[in-house]
């Protein structure tokens, strides 16, 4: 009951602040299945078609890692049917606990027996200076 005009009148209060319909959808959960309905969380969870071949998307990706999206993309339509953008397989592949990686290049005019001869004398001067210092 509220106070209002020098009159008291019937009208319902919102302490919580929510709109008309959330309070009517409450009153009806209310009246079709008391305090546990309203305990209840109903939202809507789409789940992607993806989802049903999870395992064997996991053990085929993780036994031949794709080298590119786009790669990843073509696999998974040959091994499921099902057609996804480069964005969408992304985020599946980043739900399965993949994640893109950059790779690391090579010099261009490495010369592996420039290198070795390199490494060769590195443990030579380490040697040196640890018999210094001895």
């Amino acid at each position: 009951m509220c106070f209002s005009d020098n009159a008291w009148s019937i009208r319902p209060r919102n302490p919580i602040r929510a709109s008309a319909n959330t309070l009517r959808s409450y009153l009806k959960l209310y009246q079709t299945g008391g305090v546990e309905a309203l305990k209840q969380l109903n939202f809507h969870c789409p789940q992607s078609a993806l989802s049903a071949y999870r395992a064997t998307i996991e053990t085929h990706v993780w036994a031949h890692p794709p080298q590119t999206i786009n790669e990843a993309v073509a696999m998974l339509e040959t091994l499921t049917g099902i057609r996804r953008s480069p964005t969408q397989v992304r985020r599946f592949l980043t739900h399965l606990g993949l994640h893109c990686r950059k790779v690391g290049l090579l010099p261009a005019k490495g010369d592996p027996d420039v290198q070795e001869e390199y490494q060769k004398r590195l443990i030579l001067d380490s040697r040196v200076v640890d018999f210094e210092d001895g």
